[in-house]
């Protein structure tokens, strides 16, 4: 049997040769296949998935409360709740039990819910660190103080300690600690896990991907290792994919909701995931799909000698706190080989104000190898850190490509001076 993933003209895909498997709706939303209907509410959210029963009925299948109209959960049903920001509050699974979720201020989930347990989650940045779980009836009243403060009326147990660690700077899990046990794991190119080891050098668990990034072949415990493609984690009750601001559902190939920034994410629709799950990865759910292609032989990025010194020199991390823009690698070398070091030539390509940057003790190149690990995403005006000349696309005012990368640990890059 083979896997397809037939994508149309706009980005919808298909696992059939001619496409006719599912049926797509306004921004890329799925309609029904050949075993759910699916219904929305009008912010895009997915909210019932059902046993085919017929939806035609509901325009682009799509429910509002000025209808006045509810299709109540039904047994062998999916059932979605929503937060009022857009994150996933509870799923009420086809046989009747539900899943609750709780997040931060940041959108990071910090609690989930099911069957009489909380499973706890604890983040480093942007990167889960460490999980356990309790029952339910054992979790601490929580009040609010008089300066806004949450706090816990009694200690919270901690059972069942898991920590996660990951390659330095990335979203790469390398290992999981659990009751003094130490175990390895191996990740492919695109960083997905694909086996894990225990001290004695055993193999505990091995799992190969579908072209939709669901798992084949498990060997071991299917969740004993929760993560999948990068930034994704398994929720082993709904299996969906916990995506930092989305979920997604590797049996249809997309998120069960709009991404929260539409169209400035590039992505192959609003409900799509990357266009080739073999070169790009989206570890919030948000990000551009094209910027692998273009950053397929790394990232670079260009800096005055005196910024160099400020920021560079003496620090342990690279880039901005808030995101570092830059611009492929092959890019830079043509831009570096035109320019023959005149200044000028540089900063009219790169979109900086003429004579920005001349007199400025010279230049640096950093050069990243591995930008997709550092959570490559598209670049939009507007933000943080953008310059008043860029294009809003992805480009430069001069043509060149640019993507945003969070910091990076000063030993996973490589820094030449190229102008005195």
């Amino acid at each position: 049997m083979y896997d397809y993933r037939m994508p149309d003209a706009t980005g919808n895909v298909f696992r059939s040769r001619d496409r006719r498997d599912r049926e797509y709706g306004k921004g890329g939303r799925i309609l029904h296949d050949r075993h759910y209907d699916y219904l929305y509410d009008v912010e895009g959210n997915l909210i019932l998935k059902t046993p085919r029963r017929g939806l035609t009925q509901h325009p682009n299948h799509e429910l509002s409360e000025e209808s006045g109209t509810h299709i109540a959960w039904q047994t062998g049903d999916y059932a979605y709740e929503w937060y009022g920001n857009g994150m996933l509050k509870e799923v009420r699974l086809p046989y009747g039990k539900t899943v609750r979720f709780e997040y931060d201020a940041l959108g990071r989930r910090t609690a989930k819910f099911f069957n009489g347990h909380v499973f706890r989650y604890l983040w480093d940045g942007n990167v889960m660190v460490q999980e356990w779980q309790y029952e339910e009836k054992d979790r601490p009243q929580h009040s609010i103080d008089e300066f806004g403060r949450i706090r816990m009326q009694g200690e919270e147990p901690v059972e069942n300690l898991v920590t996660w660690v990951y390659e330095e700077g990335s979203y790469v899990p390398v290992a999981k600690i659990q009751n003094g046990e130490r175990y390895t794991i191996i990740s492919d190119y695109m960083g997905r896990p694909v086996e894990a080891y225990n001290s004695y050098g055993n193999v505990v668990w091995q799992a190969d991907y579908d072209v939709y990034g669901d798992l084949r072949n498990i060997k071991g415990i299917r969740d004993f290792i929760p993560f999948r493609q990068l930034g994704q984690y398994e929720d082993d009750e709904t299996r969906l994919y916990y995506n930092r601001l989305r979920y997604y559902d590797p049996r249809i190939g997309n998120y069960i909701s709009q991404d929260p920034i539409r169209l400035v994410g590039n992505n192959p629709t609003l409900y799509g995931y990357v266009g080739d799950l073999n070169k790009y990865v989206d570890v919030w759910g948000l990000s551009d799909c094209k910027l692998s292609s273009d950053f397929k032989n790394g990232a670079s990025f260009l800096i005055p000698g005196d910024s160099y010194e400020q920021f560079v020199k003496n620090s342990s991390m690279v880039g901005r706190p808030d995101g570092q823009f830059v611009s492929p690698s092959n890019q830079i070398d043509d831009l570096l080989k035109k320019a023959n070091g005149d200044v000028s030539i540089i900063e009219e390509a790169l979109g900086i104000p003429k004579d920005g940057w001349q007199g400025k003790g010279g230049m640096y190149r950093i050069d990243i190898s591995n930008p997709q690990n550092y959570n490559l995403r598209s670049a939009s005006s507007g933000i943080s850190g953008a310059n008043d000349l860029f294009i809003a696309g992805g480009k430069t005012s001069g043509g060149i490509s640019e993507g945003i990368i969070d910091q990076v640990p000063k030993g996973n890059v490589t820094i030449t001076r190229i102008i005195k």
